[in-house]
């Protein structure tokens, strides 16, 4: 789980691209429960459908969470987010 959180340039604009708030980008950082492993020591993080019931049924709201659930967040090894992707459009495969 990120501690502290770092948002780069490009993630900011990426970010605003495809539609995601900092508070999406932050909230999926931290509570994203799917961390696969990226290029050169990243990671993918996103919520799973799981996460995103058991985060609705702690009254997160909905509307939110549908967007939160379509986000993905790259962090790098310094555990800063590089980048935002849309995930709904993509694949989820990272090696």
């Amino acid at each position: 789980m990120i501690k502290q959180f770092e948002l780069s340039k490009h993630a900011t604009e990426r970010a605003e691209q495809r539609g995601f708030n900092a508070e999406i980008v932050k909230f999926v950082a931290r509570r994203g429960d799917i961390r696969k492993p990226a290029l050169h020591g990243r990671r993918a993080v996103f919520l799973s459908d799981h996460q995103t019931d058991l985060l609705a049924a702690r009254g997160v709201d909905f509307i939110f969470l549908e967007s939160a659930r379509r986000c993905l967040v790259v962090i790098a090894r310094s555990g800063a987010v590089i980048t935002v992707h849309d995930g709904a459009r993509m694949t989820r495969t990272f090696n």
